[in-house]
């Protein structure tokens, strides 16, 4: 059966609210299943409770142990403390309907475990799976060699969709995309100290003085914005 037509046989009857669309959480090949309704566009907290109602948490037991290590999470706070996460030290990778998102941090420190644990238990909270890839060596401008972690998400649509409704991304630029929080003035305080604990977890500091702060390249405009 043609592509385009078995999308078209496989998307819901039920009558779409106004300003959304179908969205397939799973694509297998030519297979598209478990449809949810998205926005085409955030316009404040009712969007994100109409998404994260639609989805489900993953039931595993490496889940039962994240959650007696980090604490029960709410979906609104696991899903804004990884697009934290994301901005700081994440990265993609994109596929025409579906986009994975990894994590990469040192394997010399205990907190660099919880971190990655954190990026999977913040995923798997929103109903998708993480797992740790081989982990590789580098060496750095001292000559040193250093152990990374190296951990990967299961591909799927609505990565993509995050990626480019709620931060704005071109998934087919070549280049750095600026990310754009034009919702976060709309959501509650609780959302946004999640999202800036994901920034400051991967990109915060603590200087000699006692100073707090965060570091970034890439992404300076959205953190001024959010704080």
């Amino acid at each position: 059966m043609p592509r385009v037509l078995n999308i078209v046989l496989s998307i819901p009857l039920e009558e779409l609210k106004p300003g959304y669309k179908w969205l397939p959480l799973i694509v297998k090949g030519r297979s598209f299943s478990r449809y949810i309704q998205v926005p085409s566009e955030i316009s404040g907290e009712e969007d994100f409770t109409t998404i994260l109602n639609q989805l489900e948490t993953v039931d595993s037991p490496m889940m039962q142990e994240y959650e007696e290590k980090f604490g029960r999470m709410s979906k609104s706070n696991s899903l804004m403390y990884l697009i934290g996460l994301y901005i700081s030290d994440g990265s993609s990778v994109s596929h025409p309907t579906t986009q994975s998102v990894g994590l990469v941090s040192s394997s010399e420190y205990s907190w660099c475990d919880d971190l990655c644990q954190a990026f999977g238990y913040s995923l798997g909270k929103i109903g998708i799976f993480t797992h740790r890839i081989k982990d590789k060596e580098i060496t750095n401008s001292e000559g040193r060699t250093i152990q990374l972690q190296q951990w990967l998400s299961s591909t799927s649509p609505f990565l993509l969709y995050l990626g480019k409704v709620l931060l704005g991304i071109d998934s087919s630029a070549k280049t750095h995309s600026e990310i754009n929080l034009n919702w976060i003035d709309k959501v509650p305080i609780s959302w946004k100290i999640s999202l800036l604990q994901g920034i400051t977890d991967g990109d915060g500091f603590v200087s000699n003085n006692w100073y707090v702060g965060i570091s970034s390249k890439n992404h300076q405009e959205p953190i001024t914005q959010l704080l």
